[in-house]
């Protein structure tokens, strides 16, 4: 699975190219879940990922409440000199996308129509066209 997550280049920058003291003793689960999760990967339902996976769709959303609500106190310190870190509303703007995308099964920027059952990149193809079709 981590070899066909590799191939995606929305990802590469996400994974831990080197060993290091840092990441050595990081665990790659997690991570590959959510992007597994995000790239609606088949292997992510395999029977070995099951309890994890679960346990990630399940603490994910409460996790980035907390951080969204952390990232707006930092950003109020700040504002009122109380903090050194700047957190800006596009940091903010982007967790709750990632938020709304976990939240979907959606890699941020797919369209929204993919969530629905039985849709897929050709139907909303022919939707679109017909909308076009149907303006002019």
């Amino acid at each position: 699975m981590v070899k066909k997550i590799a191939k995606y280049p929305e990802v590469a920058d996400m994974m831990p190219k080197n060993l290091t003291r840092s990441t050595s003793e990081l665990n790659p689960l997690p991570n590959i879940l959510i992007i597994g999760h995000l790239l609606r990967l088949d292997e992510v339902n395999e029977e070995c990922f099951k309890y994890s996976l679960e346990t990630v769709r399940r603490t994910m959303p409460l996790l980035l409440n907390t951080l969204i609500t952390t990232a707006y106190e930092l950003m109020t310190m700040y504002a009122n000199g109380s903090s050194i870190k700047k957190i800006t509303a596009k940091n903010i703007q982007m967790l709750i996308y990632f938020k709304q995308s976990f939240t979907q099964g959606l890699w941020m920027k797919e369209d929204p129509h993919l969530q629905l059952p039985h849709f897929n990149d050709t139907v909303i193809k022919k939707l679109r066209k017909r909308r076009v079709d149907l303006k002019l």
